[in-house]
């Protein structure tokens, strides 16, 4: 049978999430990081979830700016940015080799 990518399906009685593996690739420097960071953010934004990673209920990005969780480090997140703002005004420019209107069509 065929599955679409992402269900559960089983390989000799052992479960497996996903049937396609993922590459990985070393985070090097803190920009690199950063990029990451607000790729993960912009995900729901980018699918059509919502308009701005602060509003997507189920984001880290929210948490990180409120800092009232005990689940996640916000404070070292923030220190890769710099602070608070930095954090903010970074997700809110396109990224390197990213259009500016394919940006603002997704922010």
């Amino acid at each position: 049978t065929s599955q679409r990518k992402g269900e559960v399906f089983t390989i000799n009685n052992v479960v497996k999430l996903y049937k396609y593996k993922f590459k990985r690739k070393e985070i090097t420097d803190n920009f690199y990081l950063k990029n990451i960071i607000r790729y993960i953010h912009f995900n729901p934004v980018v699918s059509g979830y919502c308009f701005d990673p602060e509003y997507y209920a189920y984001s880290s990005y929210q948490f990180i700016l409120r800092k009232d969780n005990k689940w996640l480090a916000s404070d070292l997140v923030i220190d890769i940015f710099g602070d608070i703002n930095e954090f903010k005004n970074f997700h809110h420019q396109p990224a390197e080799g990213q259009d500016i209107k394919t940006f603002e069509v997704c922010a």
